[in-house]
């Protein structure tokens, strides 16, 4: 080290002022950031695409070539601008660069990436990476070859690792970039995984508001692999169709239209929400002839109510969307975000996720306080990602209930609504939000073994810190799992089968008074004492219902995080207790 200047400071203590000291950065960076941060593979392809529009492309193509091989790869091909050897090197070359965040608008585009690490998830898809950069209007293009596994050798830094970089001739007016992705790390050749990424790519802009100016074009098998577009027209079927546009954090205008008739209010919430300026559209679809001819007197084709069955089997949800792109995982498959399914069960006005097309627009520059996550798998906790739930909340609970039961007023259903109409319209309370997030806590829940059934349905809504969603997730899940075990036992009502619930369910599956011989056994019920554990785990079942129903009908807050996973654990128990018994 190098001595400079000696300094005398209090205490007549000597000083000596070395070289600066400046953090290094481990090769194992790369991985950090590339496979352990994105845990989904799709998500890993949608980041990729998200760049191609950054690069002012309006085509992107993506071919799963010989996948089924060990020398399948997959090309990610775009028609943007390309990027120069100054690009390569000062932009696309250093991590989290600052250009995007700064330059908040390409052209007319706004920008979707702001990290500077999407190109990472390259490092994600296989081992090796093939970078081909054709820049606009120049005569020379440029190759990198990068090899991520030479980033995790020992005791390594990110810059001592060369990457081969080539240059080479080039018509000016081919432009654009590619991506060539060798020795993959996933597996693509299942036919599930093919459809689940199909599925995420028309996802991946509003189903109302496609983009114009940008196309994606997976080059998938047609034949083996084929997931249904929404066409152009699709969303007029829906039976009623609810706009809301919360304008200032304080006021929310709203369009209602059934039957081509529309009606339009505007109110002011109760209090300022902090997520900024929002828009939510939502669509709502009769799966059965005969529900919608009765509820409307609406009559459809067989062939039309086979499409919305299809569609919404696929696409039903609610999705949230930044800039017209999605941000996942919100409305996937079990991610009830909105607590739509819980509510509905308590209230069958309210629509279920699986009859609904539902979109939430935010944007960059008004809702700056919702923040992705670094592994772009979903946003941060704040008061204003709350508050956005609330307001959609407002405008399904309140807005569309009050104006469905209007039109539905001969369904008892509607009737039932009708003595909450009489309340003034204020922001529903989101429901399952913490104050805060305790780390010890969420190593706790890493420890305990719960039923992987329990593990899937909750474990992120638990580390996002949704609470009280994860309690009931897990309790619907156990619900279900009974049914499930007990081949969904049925009554008859009104000349029709329908599927038992709650404690009607719980008691036929497990009750064995009298003469009652129960599906399910829990012991050989040859004592008094076996009978007497045979009910005591009978309403052990039938108190879940109660929690269940209990916690979808109140608003609060479920701040105990140490509780939850108490709760937790007895879904987990009363799963393997299914598990072990039911034959």
């Amino acid at each position: 080290m190098r001595k400079t200047k000696s300094k005398i400071i209090k205490q007549n203590i000597q000083m000596e002022e070395l070289d600066p000291s400046r953090f290094q950065v481990s090769g194992n960076l790369i991985r950090k950031l590339g496979g352990e941060s994105i845990s989904n593979k799709n998500v890993a392809i949608l980041e990729l695409i998200k760049n191609s529009y950054d690069a002012k492309a309006n085509k992107v193509e993506i071919s799963f070539n010989d996948v089924n091989t060990a020398g399948g790869n997959i090309t990610i091909s775009d028609n943007g601008g390309g990027m120069d050897y100054s690009d390569l090197m000062n932009k696309w070359m250093t991590i989290a660069t600052t250009n995007k965040s700064k330059a908040k608008k390409n052209g007319e585009r706004t920008i979707i990436g702001e990290k500077g690490i999407g190109r990472l998830s390259a490092e994600s898809l296989g081992k090796n990476t093939v970078l081909y950069s054709y820049p606009r209007n120049e005569s020379t293009g440029y190759k990198i070859l990068f090899d991520w596994e030479k980033y995790q050798s020992e005791n390594i830094l990110i810059d001592q690792v060369p990457n081969q970089t080539f240059r080479f001739p080039k018509t000016k007016e081919r432009h654009g970039t590619m991506l060539e992705i060798l020795n993959l790390n996933h597996d693509w050749n299942d036919k599930a995984s093919q459809e689940d990424l199909l599925r995420d790519i028309n996802l991946l802009n509003p189903i109302n508001k496609p983009l114009t100016d940008f196309k994606v074009i997976p080059k998938i098998n047609p034949t083996l692999v084929s997931v249904p577009i929404i066409k152009t027209g699709f969303l007029k079927k829906a039976v009623y169709k609810l706009k809301t546009r919360l304008s200032g954090g304080i006021s929310v205008r709203y369009e209602f239209i059934v039957k081509d008739r529309k009606k339009e209010g505007l109110f002011t919430l109760d209090r300022k929400l902090k997520c900024g300026d929002a828009v939510f559209e939502l669509y709502f679809f009769y799966k059965s002839p005969r529900y919608l001819k009765d509820a409307l007197g609406i009559e459809i084709s067989r062939a039309d109510a086979k499409e919305i069955t299809n569609i919404l089997g696929i696409y039903s949800g609610i999705k949230l969307y930044r800039d017209n792109f999605r941000v996942k995982p919100y409305g996937e498959p079990k991610n009830d975000w909105i607590g739509l399914d819980v509510a509905a069960h308590n209230q069958s006005i309210l629509p279920r996720n699986n009859a609904v097309i539902g979109t939430v627009h935010i944007s960059r520059s008004k809702n700056q306080e919702i923040v992705d996550t670094t592994t772009r798998e979903g946003v941060l906790y704040s008061d204003a990602f709350t508050d956005l739930i609330s307001f959609v909340q407002t405008s399904i609970f309140r807005i569309f209930a009050d104006l469905r039961s209007e039109v539905e007023s001969h369904k008892k259903k509607a009737k039932k609504r009708a003595k909450f109409k009489k309340q003034k319209t204020k922001i529903i309370p989101v429901v399952g939000i913490p104050e805060l997030k305790e780390d010890t806590i969420f190593e706790l829940f890493g420890k305990y073994d719960l039923h992987p059934k329990i593990k899937e349905v909750s474990e992120k809504l638990f580390r996002d810190g949704y609470f009280k969603l994860a309690i009931q997730s897990s309790l619907v899940e156990v619900i279900d799992h009974v049914k499930e075990k007990s081949g969904r036992p049925k009554k008859i009502v009104n000349g029709k089968q329908k599927e038992l619930d709650g404690d009607e369910l719980m008691q036929k599956v497990f009750g064995c008074d009298g003469d009652q011989i129960p599906i399910i056994k829990f012991n050989d019920l040859s004592t008094s004492l076996q009978k007497a554990e045979q009910r005591g785990l009978m309403y052990l079942y039938k108190g879940i219902v109660g929690v269940r129903d209990k916690k979808a009908h109140l608003n609060f807050i479920q701040k105990d995080s140490l509780k939850t996973i108490e709760y937790l654990s007895l879904a987990s128990l009363l799963m393997r207790l299914l598990d072990e018994n039911a034959t």
